[in-house]
């Protein structure tokens, strides 16, 4: 389901059974006697100071550090906040986290809403993604294309906006094109704003 490198050259895997790293030569595994709350990994995300975070199905976030694994704690109860479905890391060092019950950030230790991003609350996050402007891209399930810019939360316009449009995956490219995935073959290019 995921795939990260680490800085040091570790290969991370998140499956349907667990995290999985691997060297080179040979995988260690780290599932439910790690501390893990489920198996199926959804997301990986390794942060500017080598923590790997874990995004799973059913068993909310948790943060893979000095060979231990720690779950992090939720403020929210809400159907589909303990399914992570993305994570992103923005320039001053915030974990962004999608859920399927909205974003949320990592704030002192516990995931919290943010009231900006009421509008959003409860509806799927499918992709983040910060492009080097500093824009934070929200892709969600029925609600279009987002960003974060400037401390407010937009539509993003154009076939974007269209809550039929589910993107997959977000890219940016080295020119500044914005890619997105939205299935069924199709790739949709956002560049100089259309």
């Amino acid at each position: 389901n995921a795939i990260a490198q680490s800085h040091q050259g570790y290969l991370w895997l998140g499956t349907r059974d667990g995290v999985a790293r691997f060297d080179g030569v040979r995988f260690k595994v780290f599932g439910l006697e790690d501390a893990l709350q489920s198996v199926d990994i959804q997301c990986l995300l390794e942060d500017h100071s080598g923590t790997l975070w874990i995004g799973t199905y059913g068993g909310g976030l948790a943060r893979l550090q000095a060979g231990q694994v720690e779950v992090i704690p939720t403020a929210i109860r809400r159907a589909g906040s303990d399914i992570v479905t993305a994570l992103a890391e923005d320039a001053t060092g915030r974990l962004w986290v999608g859920t399927r019950a909205g974003l949320r950030f990592l704030q002192q230790g516990r995931l919290v809403e943010e009231p900006a991003f009421e509008k959003i609350a409860g509806i799927p996050i499918r992709a983040l993604m910060q492009d080097r402007s500093g824009v934070m891209w929200i892709a969600t399930s029925g609600d279009g294309l987002h960003e974060w810019r400037g401390g407010q939360l937009l539509l993003t316009k154009g076939p974007f906006a269209d809550p039929r449009i589910l993107a997959h995956c977000l890219l940016e490219d080295r020119k500044g094109w914005l890619w997105v995935s939205i299935g069924n073959g199709m790739v949709l290019c956002r560049r100089e704003g259309t």
